[in-house]
């Protein structure tokens, strides 16, 4: 079995994807890579596997991800790195407040690139948004989302039984497919 290389530079995201690909001998490329900047999660993760190729020469996996709240018109969508660093946890709960609806969904784009041939994985998570925070391990929205059929954040149900159904796993998973 040939060698993937996942490029991040995220502790967590690596494991998460280690745990979605059993059996898959993947290595970890740590490189800072520019991102575009555009609503379009696809676009995004097409142009940082672009990058990540040129930049080490090996096929690589990359991986984006946006977090769409239906009552912020999908806001903040790809730019979640952005918003937890300019707001937090808080700021996405206060532009919230006491909207009932906290419909929301969790997306992730998986791109395979090896020079010539580009394979995209997508995966998808709905769930509503708590009005607190709750949990002590995860992602940014991890804290405040709750996936559908759950009762507890994603941040509660912790890593192990997240990866069995995250939208990360979803897009890894989807790929996988693909890749044959």
């Amino acid at each position: 079995m040939k060698t993937l290389y996942f490029v991040t530079s995220n502790d967590n995201k690596f494991e998460e994807a280690q745990m979605a690909l059993p059996g898959i001998n993947l290595e970890r490329i740590d490189i800072d890579i520019d991102e575009i900047q555009s609503d379009d999660i696809v676009q995004i993760a097409k142009a940082k596997a672009q990058a990540a190729y040129l930049s080490c020469g090996k096929p690589v996996l990359v991986e984006d991800s946006g977090f769409y709240i239906d009552a912020l018109g999908g806001f903040p969508g790809p730019l979640v790195k952005f918003v937890e660093k300019a707001m937090g946890m808080d700021g996405i709960l206060r532009l919230l407040g006491d909207d009932k609806n906290r419909a929301a969904q969790a997306r992730a784009v998986v791109v395979y690139y090896d020079g010539e041939e580009t394979l995209i994985g997508v995966g998808e998570l709905e769930g509503i948004i708590s009005h607190t925070i709750k949990g002590d391990s995860g992602f940014f929205f991890d804290y405040f989302f709750i996936p559908n059929g759950y009762k507890k954040t994603c941040a509660e149900l912790g890593l192990e039984l997240k990866t069995t159904f995250s939208h990360r796993t979803r897009a890894f998973k989807d790929l996988l497919d693909k890749l044959g």
